[in-house]
Order: structure tokens, then C-alpha cells, then sequence
């Protein structure tokens, strides 16, 4: 779409304005020194073992499998013992950050942990299974427009002999098929892991081990944008801003249209009192907002709650008109349409987007919508 190519293009000015970070900036980052008295590099790194298996897990796996020849019959029944009470009885827990064996032990597991659970067996039982990185749209929080919320989301994607592919997702209602997605390494996994389990730390205030859990995920892999503005948010955490600065430039280099790296080095100029740099990255936070399609949804479902029907209407629109593939829009423009009496046009919108939706129980909710309003 045309409006990311001209994000692109400004963050790229962005970036030579600013100046662009130093190998001893980058030392000074990895250091840690604010943290330990000696240099992070001789720290000793976290060396959680994601993928492992015990004798214990591979044994669960081939009891319930044993004498099925079909790797897809494998696969399902494999998914109906992993979710079956009287088996492993898995449960989804957005906090259960773990490894393969922790989920087997503890019964529970996010996106990544289930995925990171899975991969493994399935390859034990001969299956090409990869982590696939899903790339889910932004969110803005309704109560501050300024407020982005980002979620990263990994599934399994299984290459079956005939060239197929299958993904198996732990919350597979949630998946949307149209969403950019692609393969990861598995040290880049890892360090999602490393990066997640960094972001817990420092919610529970353990600066130390969110910083030497980030370095684990720095060094497995150093090119991952995000990784880069965890350590500045753990930085900036500290009051330590001049290196927070260096981190957020950092990922603003490797992902020059990451909103979340310009809007976090904009808050760190602000508190160094560095205002016309921040005024700079506000007007290109702002620019990328409103051409991002689902920013103008965010400002059409908040106009609509505020009953403001043609407002919500003109933002809607324009958020069609930059991606018609996501069904939320269609409905929501049926749902403005319908409190505007254009019960026509309504009925449009709304099979547009029951045509869109790929999931049954989403589908269904825009069928009971389409039946109290026709």
C-alpha cells in the first residue's frame, strides 16, 4: 500500500537527521554497566532450554500415536490428547511464558510456548513443522489514541510432503488468515522467549535479570528491531535515557517504519528536553496514524461509540479504502449505516464482511447482527 512506502521513506530522513548509532554507542547499550559493576559481556546469559525434550515428553507423544501410520491422523490425534482433561489437559494462559518442557509440566501455554511445545514433537514424529510469525495489525487504545498497542503472535506452520501447508494455532478462532505472515528461524523464537520473559522481570521490577535476559535475546538475534526497544523501555525504566536514546535509535534503524520506535525515542527526547527532535518524530508518528488503516478504524469506532455517525463514517471509509480486505471495517460501516437509516446500504456492509470473515463463530455474530437489523 502507498502510504507505507511513504512512512518508509520519511523514517528514513528521520534516521540521518538523527544520526545514526556508533559502535561504541552499541557497546555502551550491551554493556549493562548501570546494572552490574562488570561488563554484561562477561555476565553469565540465561541458557534456558526452549526446545528441549525429556524421555518423559517423547514417551507421552508416542504412546498416543502409536500404530498410526497418517502423519495427519498423528496430528490430530496428538492435538486431542494435548487438550483432553484425562491427557495433558492443556490450558491457554497469555502469561505462561515457558519452555517446551515447562508447558508439558505445568499444563498451560501462550501463543509462543504452545508453538514452542509443539514444534519439537512434531519434528520428532518426522513432521516439517516451523514457528510462524504472524503479523497482527496495531491496536490503539480507545480511551488515548496516542497509546499503540502492539502484539506479536507465533504459530506452527506445517509443510506436509504434497506441498500443503497447515498451520496449528492454540487459539485458532483468533487466526486470520489474510494477515502478513512468514517463517522464523528458531533462534529467532528463541529469542522471543528471551525478549518475553525479559518484559516480565521488569513488570515485576528485577531489572537485572530483564537485562540479562534481553542480552540473551540480543545475541541470538541482533537484527530483530523489537528486541532493541525492550532494552531501551528497560533503560528508560532505569532513568538511564541517554542509553535508552541509543537503543530506540537502534531499532528505529534496523525498522525505520516502526511506529513503536518512533514514539518511544519521541518520549525519551521530550524528557531530555530535546524538542524540536521529538517535535520531528511526533509529526512522523502522526503521518504514519493517520494513513494506517486501522488507526482510522480506531477513530471511527470511537466516533461511533460517541454516537457521531457521519464522523465515523468519513474514517471508516478511508480505512476501506486502504485495506477492504478486513472484515471489522465492513461491519462497523454496516453498524454506522444502520444507526445513520441507511438499512440498504447496512445489509451491504454487512454480507461484504460475513464474506471476508473466515471464522464460524465471528460469522455467526454477523448473522445474528444481520437478522435483528433484516
Amino acid at each position: 500500500m502507498v502510504f507505507i512506502c511513504v512512512i518508509c521513506y520519511g523514517c528514513a530522513t528521520t534516521i540521518s537527521r538523527l544520526g545514526h548509532v556508533s559502535g561504541t554507542e552499541l557497546q555502551q547499550a550491551l554493556s549493562g554497566k548501570v546494572f552490574f559493576s562488570e561488563d554484561a559481556g562477561e555476565l553469565e546469559l540465561p541458557t534456558d532450554d526452549l526446545l528441549g525434550l525429556t524421555p518423559e515428553v517423547i514417551a507421552f507423544v508416542d504412546q498416543v500415536t502409536e500404530g498410526i501410520h497418517s502423519d495427519q491422523r498423528k496430528l490430530r490425534v496428538l492435538l486431542e490428547a494435548v487438550f483432553d482433561p484425562e491427557h495433558l489437559a492443556l490450558q491457554f494462559d497469555d502469561a505462561a511464558i515457558f519452555t517446551a518442557l515447562q508447558v508439558f509440566n505445568e499444563h498451560k501455554a501462550n501463543c509462543l510456548s504452545f508453538t514452542t511445545f509443539m514444534v519439537p514433537i512434531l519434528r520428532h514424529m518426522g513432521i516439517n513443522a516451523s514457528f510462524n510469525e504472524v503479523e497482527v495489525p496495531p491496536v490503539w487504545d480507545l480511551r488515548n489514541l496516542d497509546t499503540l498497542i502492539l502484539y506479536q503472535h507465533v504459530n506452527v506452520l506445517i509443510e506436509w510432503g504434497d506441498g500443503s501447508r497447515q498451520v496449528v494455532d492454540i487459539n485458532m478462532r483468533e487466526y486470520e488468515l489474510h494477515y502478513d505472515q512468514k517463517i522464523i528461524a528458531d533462534q529467532v523464537a528463541e529469542a522471543q522467549y528471551f525478549s518475553n520473559r525479559a518484559m516480565q522481570y521488569l513488570i515485576e521490577d528485577r531489572p537485572k535479570d530483564a537485562f540479562s535476559y534481553l542480552r540473551k535475546a540480543l545475541d541470538l538475534a541482533p537484527e530483530e528491531s523489537f528486541l532493541w526497544v525492550n532494552l531501551g523501555a528497560i533503560y528508560r525504566d532505569q532513568g538511564e535515557l541517554d542509553t535508552a536514546e541509543i537503543a530506540f535509535r537502534r531499532a528505529l534503524e534496523l525498522a525505520p517504519e516502526s511506529l513503536i520506535a518512533i514514539s518511544s525515542l519521541e518520549r525519551v527526547y521530550r524528557a531530555q528536553g530535546k524538542i524540536t527532535e521529538a517535535g520531528y518524530l511526533h509529526r512522523q508518528a502522526e503521518h504514519y496514524r493517520n494513513n494506517n488503516p486501522y488507526y482510522l478504524y480506531t477513530q471511527a469506532m470511537s466516533a461511533y461509540v460517541a454516537h457521531k455517525y457521519n464522523i465515523a463514517m468519513e474514517y471508516i471509509d478511508k480505512a476501506i479504502r486502504a485495506y477492504a480486505e478486513e472484515h471489522r471495517f465492513h461491519f462497523l460501516q454496516g453498524a454506522i449505516y444502520s444507526a445513520l437509516g441507511d438499512l440498504q446500504r447496512a445489509r451491504l456492509s454487512l454480507e461484504r464482511a460475513l464474506e471476508l470473515t473466515k471464522d464460524y463463530e465471528q460469522a455467526q455474530r454477523y448473522r445474528n447482527k444481520f437478522d435483528m437489523l433484516f
